[in-house]
């Protein structure tokens, strides 16, 4: 018999497509949401939406496989965002993978990847940004370095440029 001190405890709770929940969801656990949810959504593990969520969602990582959510997503980790999701509302997390629909901005501290099938009506911003060819943006990107103090007159110094005295 194994030694019960090593076995891995794993909860998860689960929102059933024959439930409707009406009202916000709080735990400490995963969770599976397959059934609509009709308000927020918090938890400090990870959470799967299979379904819609009119509210917001705040977790430590997210997946979205066939989701609709209208409200804003904050992830203290990652969201992945599969092409057949579509959010309406800003999304926060460390790391993102979009291959669905986001309408609202997007702010990533570290790598934002967008997919060929990923659409953004939005701004975005992380660290770092991978848009294949195909993914669809309308919408600014700003890239943030790892450097915040960046001299952005001395990255430009053009005075060598000026040594026939006419301005460049």
């Amino acid at each position: 018999m194994a030694d019960e001190k090593n076995k891995a405890e794993y909860t998860c709770t689960r929102v059933t497509p024959s439930m409707v929940i009406t009202g916000d969801v709080s735990s400490s656990d995963n969770l599976l949401v397959e059934g609509p949810v009709y308000g927020n959504i918090d938890t400090s593990s990870n959470v799967t939406v299979k379904n819609l969520v009119l509210g917001n969602l705040n977790a430590d990582s997210a997946s979205l496989d066939g989701a609709k959510v209208k409200g804003d997503i904050k992830l203290s980790g990652t969201v992945a965002i599969n092409d057949k999701s579509i959010v309406v509302g800003s999304v926060k997390s460390n790391a993102l993978k979009l291959d669905g629909k986001v309408r609202g901005n997007i702010n990533v501290n570290e790598s934002a990847l967008l997919s060929e099938s990923a659409l953004l009506v939005g701004d975005i911003t992380a660290q770092y940004v991978t848009a294949q060819t195909g993914s669809r943006i309308l919408g600014k990107i700003t890239t943030i370095g790892l450097n915040q103090n960046t001299d952005i007159d001395k990255e430009f110094d053009l005075a060598e440029f000026n040594t026939t005295g006419g301005d460049f």
